[in-house]
């Protein structure tokens, strides 16, 4: 209904819509061809690497940056995340989150569903803000890591990069797509391939293999050399929020073969596909938009019968406080999808850039 009411919006207001799309592309190209050479750059010795995407969420890009922090830390590697904490609701131009935090105390509200998340999980130090080359100077003056990872930024051309990640979700159509706010499109596809260092392509497992094949011949067309790593993801196990307590996901499926699921990411579709993919049968499923803060008329309606719920890590930290005024009965209801990003094509080259950087 709400992706119905979406285009119809767009339709109806499709002059508009389109002359505000080419505004904006004029924009992005000031930006990035004739601004970019005179402004000046923000540089650093710490190495920084961008991870992005070139139209608006749904990637997989939280996964990505998640997969590589992990990596860095395995080689015992110093890494600060920083990320614009997207529809927080605090005003602070800067706030991090460190070793120092009590991590039930957390308020998803004021860092951002993403930080908060990331937080949790890879337990680094996050720093949030909007201008990304003042998080950069806070982390190096705080936390003096040895890389910063930026979770998005691709098309911010204050600061330097030293490694850029593109990744394209290859089961969005965005060959026909228009700029923002027409479309999804935040830069065209060509200018955001040619900066990249390694093209991750995610959710490979979810259109045929012939898309696939198509989408890299469009890359290579743009940069024969550039290197190409291809994605999906992999459930590895289920935890349930009440008591924490982590079974494979055969397991809980043999109890909880009928499910009911909600989600409000970027892609919430690629939740339902896993999902499928391990044999459940899900009986309703509650979209909303990317970021979205629910109510407890929300979570009201998700657990109106009997059945369990599944959602992912980044829709959990946005409930945390609502369920704390639920019953206990509600709250063991509610399950967590716990998935990995699995290299499919180009591992080698994965490692390779681990060594590189």
């Amino acid at each position: 209904m709400k992706i119905n009411l979406i285009n119809f919006l767009r339709i109806f207001l499709f002059p508009i819509l389109f002359l505000l799309s080419g505004f904006y592309y004029i924009i992005i190209l000031i930006l990035s061809k004739y601004i970019n050479k005179n402004i000046k750059i923000f540089y650093t010795r710490t190495k920084v690497i961008c991870i992005g995407n070139f139209t608006l969420g749904g990637t997989g890009k939280t996964e990505v940056v998640k997969k590589l922090v992990r990596d860095l830390k395995l080689n015992n590697k110093e890494v600060v995340i920083i990320t614009r904490g997207y529809k927080r609701k605090s005003k602070e131009n800067i706030l991090f989150l460190s070793g120092e935090k009590n991590l039930n105390e957390i308020d998803s509200k004021t860092y951002g569903d993403e930080a908060t998340m990331l937080f949790k999980e890879l337990k680094v130090p996050v720093v949030v803000g909007k201008k990304k080359k003042d998080l950069i100077s806070f982390a190096i003056e705080n936390f003096n890591p040895e890389f910063i990872i930026s979770d998005d930024g691709y098309q911010n051309y204050t600061f330097h990069k030293d490694f850029n990640i593109l990744i394209i979700n290859v089961n969005k159509n965005f060959w026909d797509n228009f700029f923002f706010p027409l479309g999804n499109l935040r830069e065209s596809f060509k200018d955001s391939v040619k900066r990249a260092d390694i093209v991750v392509l995610n959710h490979v497992d979810m259109v045929d293999s012939k898309e696939v094949y198509k989408i890299k011949r469009k890359i290579f067309g743009i940069n024969k050399n550039i290197k190409l790593v291809t994605t999906f993801y992999t459930a590895k196990s289920i935890i349930n929020f009440f008591n924490n307590d982590e079974v494979l996901v055969d397991v809980f499926r043999e109890k909880n073969c009928k499910i009911n699921i909600f989600s409000g990411i970027g892609f919430p579709e690629s939740l339902e596909f896993v999902l499928k993919q391990n044999n459940f049968s899900i009986d309703k499923k509650y979209f909303f938009k990317d970021h979205y803060w629910y109510k407890p008329s929300d979570l009201t309606k998700i657990f109106s019968n009997e059945l369990p719920v599944i959602t992912t890590k980044k829709d959990i930290v946005r409930i945390e406080k609502i369920l704390e005024t639920m019953n206990e009965d509600t709250k063991k209801k509610i399950n967590i999808l716990n998935i990995e990003l699995t290299i499919l094509e180009g591992n080698d080259i994965w490692k390779e850039m681990l060594i590189y950087l």
